[in-house]
C-alpha cells in the first residue's frame, strides 16, 4: 500500500503541475476543435488524487489494525477463509 501511495501521490502532483503549466500558457489542442489542455489534464489529475486518498484510507486502516479491504470482498463473496 505504501508503495502504491507514494507512486499515485507522485504522478498526481506532477498532473496538477502541468495542468497550472497548460493554464499558465494557455496551451490548445491541435485539431479541428481546439480544446484548453489544462481541461482534460484536470479530469486526470483529479482521478489520480482519488486513488491517492483512497490508498490513503487503506493505509490509515491497515495502520489501526483493520484487515485489508480486498480481504473482506473477498470474504464476503465466500472466497478465502
Amino acid at each position: 500500500v505504501c508503495a502504491a501511495l507514494f507512486v499515485s501521490g507522485y504522478f498526481a502532483w506532477y498532473c496538477w503541475r502541468l495542468v497550472a503549466e497548460s493554464f499558465e500558457y494557455q496551451d490548445m489542442s491541435p485539431g479541428i476543435v481546439p480544446v484548453a489542455l489544462w481541461i482534460p489534464q484536470s479530469a486526470m489529475a483529479l482521478g489520480l488524487s482519488v486513488l491517492a486518498i483512497a490508498f490513503v484510507d487503506e493505509l490509515v486502516g491497515l495502520l489501526r489494525g483493520r484487515r485489508p479491504s480486498y480481504a473482506e470482498a473477498e470474504r464476503s463473496e465466500g472466497h478465502g477463509e
